[in-house]
C-alpha cells in the first residue's frame, strides 16, 4: 500500500509529463501490435497456403544463361556510327542457335531424376505431336473446297529454325495430338478445375497401348463421327504415311473458342487425346518407317513425326521441392538446366502485396519505436535535470549567503 500511495503521488505531482509518457507508450504498444499482427498474418497465410498447394516443377534449359554466355563470347556490339568488326564474321553469322536450345532430355533422363523425389512426391508426363487429316476426315473449320495451295501455306510456314532453313523439316499438321502417361496428368483438362468433360463413351485406359482416342464433340459433329468409329491421320511430312485411331470417347470443351483460330492445329476442336503408350507407339512406328523427303534445294531430310515430351514433377511440400532442386545436380543434371515451379512463382507473386504491407508495417513500427524512445529519453533527462536543479538550488543560496 505504501508503494502504491507513493506511486500515485509521483504521478499526480507530474501530470503533464506522465500523461505524455503514457501516450507515447500507448502509441508504441499499438504500433508493435499492429506490425506484429500483420507480419504474423502474412506468415500464417504463407504457411497454410503452401501446406495445401499441389506444387509442380519442370526441368528446362537455362536459355538466358546461354544467351549471356554467347553475348560475352561475341563481345559488345559496336557503338553507333562505328564500323563493325568483321574480322571474325558478323554477329549474325556467329549466332549459334544450337547453343540456345541445349540437348533434349529423354524420358530416361527425366526418370533418372525421380530418384531425388521424397516420399509423397510423384511425376507425370505427356507427349505431343501433330498429324494431318486423311481420307474423308476433315479438320474442324476446313471445307472440301479448300485448295491444296491453301493447306500447304497453313503448314509449311512452320518449318523448324529461322526462316525454315535450320534443322530437319517439321510441318505442323491439322490436328494436335497429346498422349498422357496417367490420369493425374489429365486433371488440368478433365479434372474439377478443367474445361473438358467426356460426354459420350469413356476415357482410354491409363497405360493402354491400344490406338484409341478422345475427340471433341465439334469435330465429331462436323465429320458425323460417333464412339467406335475410326479416323485416319497422316504424317504431315509424308502424306502417304497414315495411322488409324478408334474413337473411345467424345469430350465437350466448356471454354472452346474455335472461331478465333487462324490455323486448324490451333483450334481446340482439333485436339485429340490418347494415352502416352499409344502415341509413343505411333511416333516410334513413324521413325521406324525411315521415310525421307527433299527440300527445295534437293537435300534429303528425315520425314518422321516430330515429338515434344513434357515431364512434370509433383511435390507434397515446398521443402521437398527445395531438396529436389538441389539433389538433381548430384544425379548428373547439367548446370545448364534449371528446376523451376510456376506454382511457387505464381504464389510468390500473389503474396507480393501482403509482403509489401508487412514490410511497411515493420518499418513503421521501428520508426515509431525510435522516435518514441527518443522523446521518452528527452523527457526523462529533462525531468532529471529539473529535479537536480530543484534539489541543489537551496543549498547554493545558503552557501552564497554564508
Amino acid at each position: 500500500m505504501y508503494i502504491i500511495q507513493n506511486t500515485w503521488k509521483s504521478i499526480v505531482r507530474n501530470k503533464g509529463r506522465n500523461i505524455l509518457i503514457g501516450i507515447i507508450a500507448l502509441i508504441i504498444a499499438l504500433s508493435s501490435c499492429l506490425a506484429l499482427s500483420i507480419r504474423q498474418a502474412a506468415e500464417t497465410v504463407r504457411t497454410q497456403t503452401l501446406s495445401q498447394m499441389n506444387i509442380t516443377a519442370q526441368i528446362s534449359f537455362d536459355r538466358s544463361g546461354a544467351m549471356q554466355e554467347m553475348a560475352d563470347q561475341m563481345g559488345q556490339p559496336p557503338e553507333q556510327g562505328e564500323a563493325p568488326d568483321t574480322e571474325g564474321g558478323s554477329r549474325r553469322e556467329n549466332f549459334d542457335f544450337d547453343a540456345l536450345s541445349g540437348e533434349t532430355l529423354t524420358l530416361e533422363d527425366y526418370m533418372t531424376y525421380t530418384q531425388a523425389l521424397s516420399q509423397g512426391d510423384g511425376y507425370y508426363y505427356t507427349l505431343s505431336t501433330s498429324l494431318n487429316a486423311s481420307g474423308d476426315l476433315l479438320s474442324y473449320g476446313e471445307s472440301e473446297e479448300d485448295t491444296t495451295d491453301t493447306q500447304t501455306t497453313d503448314t509449311e510456314s512452320f518449318r523448324g529454325g529461322p526462316q525454315g532453313q535450320r534443322g530437319p523439316m517439321s510441318v505442323q499438321g491439322d490436328f494436335s495430338l497429346t498422349g498422357f502417361s496417367s490420369y493425374q496428368s489429365m486433371l488440368s483438362l478433365f479434372g474439377e478445375d478443367g474445361t473438358l468433360s467426356v460426354t459420350e463413351g469413356e476415357v482410354f485406359q491409363e497405360e493402354t497401348g491400344d490406338a484409341t482416342c478422345l475427340i471433341s464433340d465439334e469435330l465429331a459433329l462436323y465429320n458425323d463421327l460417333s464412339v467406335g468409329d475410326t479416323i485416319t491421320l497422316s504424317n504431315p511430312n509424308y502424306e502417304s504415311e497414315t495411322y488409324t485411331l478408334t474413337i473411345c470417347g467424345i469430350y465437350t470443351n466448356a471454354a472452346s473458342d474455335s472461331g478465333n483460330s487462324m490455323f486448324s492445329f490451333s483450334d481446340p476442336a482439333n485436339n485429340i487425346y490418347l494415352s502416352y503408350e499409344s502415341l509413343s507407339d505411333l511416333v516410334e512406328a513413324s521413325a521406324a518407317a525411315g521415310n525421307v523427303t527433299t527440300d527445295d534445294s534437293g537435300n534429303e531430310m528425315d520425314a518422321s513425326l516430330r515429338q515434344e515430351l513434357s515431364f512434370t514433377y509433383t511435390f507434397s511440400s515446398s521443402e521437398h521441392y527445395q531438396q529436389f532442386s538441389q539433389a538433381v545436380y548430384d544425379l548428373g543434371l547439367s548446370e545448364d538446366y534449371t528446376v523451376s515451379s510456376q506454382d511457387l512463382a505464381a504464389f510468390e507473386n500473389s503474396l507480393s502485396p501482403l509482403t509489401s504491407l508487412s514490410s511497411i508495417a515493420w518499418w513503421f513500427f521501428l520508426v515509431v519505436l525510435l522516435v518514441g524512445v527518443g522523446i521518452l529519453l528527452t523527457i526523462l533527462s529533462s525531468g532529471a535535470a529539473i529535479l537536480t536543479i530543484t534539489r541543489y538550488e537551496p543549498l547554493k543560496i545558503l552557501a552564497s549567503r554564508s
